[in-house]
């Protein structure tokens, strides 16, 4: 008797589960957004529950044409309500997997895709001279619901990276890996053998506070990179110049 009544409640869920699918998105896309962080902004809502499309999406600085999802129906067998996305714009594409965090908040996973970089420093509310790809290579990540980032793990990548001086100065490509403990997030960044040399740490804690200490150094011999170079000031004997800078994003 217990054996068929706990079949009996499986089944009846999964029944309303299947119901709740078939819904249209726009009324639970709004019911959910109370649970969103007051950044996120979107615009017209179209599809089901299980497999949507919303034209415009904001968050703070952040802007996309548009974004897909569709419903996760394996993550159900790991204990997880997630749906499958796609972040589009003219110059982007993202996609990964997103859901609720037991603790609150949303996770994300197998962050993969690529933006311009000038579109994530105006995203974090910088303006920087600099242009370039980022490349997001299966990143991990926790959002509070405050919006604030908790968590991240993975790799990304800035490539093609240039000044926007006269001609646009070459600066390379770099690596960031990231990790977390103790709830602050570190990224050690790297270079990958451009024109110039970079290794340091970036750090950021759950109160949006951000810094960044390390060094930078030249590859070999070049002049206009050098001139650029002493705003940091003047190098050390060895040639390298320490940096360190620190701030708080605004997301």
């Amino acid at each position: 008797m217990k054996r068929r009544l706990a079949y009996g409640l499986v089944g009846l869920g999964a029944y309303l589960l299947f119901l709740l699918l078939q819904c249209p998105a726009a009324p639970l896309v709004k019911f959910g957004a109370d649970h969103w962080p007051e950044a996120v902004r979107i615009g017209t809502v179209q599809g089901l529950a299980r497999q949507g499309r919303i034209e415009s999406v904001h968050w703070g600085n952040f802007k996309l044409a548009w974004a897909t999802w569709e419903w996760h129906w394996l993550a159900l067998l790991e204990g997880r309500m997630e749906v499958a996305f796609t972040l589009g714009g003219p110059d982007l594409r993202i996609t990964g997997m997103v859901g609720p965090s037991w603790g609150g908040g949303w996770y994300f996973r197998h962050l993969r895709g690529e933006l311009p970089l000038v579109d994530m420093v105006a995203g974090l509310g910088k303006i920087l001279p600099v242009t370039g790809r980022v490349e997001i290579d299966d990143l991990t990540m926790r959002i509070a619901e405050s919006g604030s980032v908790r968590d991240v793990q993975g790799v990304l990548r800035l490539a093609a990276t240039r000044l926007n001086l006269a001609d646009g100065l070459s600066l390379g490509d770099f690596m960031a890996s990231f990790a977390t403990r103790d709830a602050v997030i570190s990224g050690f960044v790297r270079d990958q053998g451009g024109p110039l040399r970079v290794n340091g740490v970036l750090t950021l804690d759950p109160e949006g506070r951000y810094r960044f200490t390390g060094s930078v150094s030249l590859h070999g011999d070049n002049p206009i990179l050098h001139q650029t170079l002493n705003w940091l000031g003047a190098p050390g004997p060895d040639g390298v110049w320490a940096i360190q800078f620190s701030g708080t994003l605004n997301v």
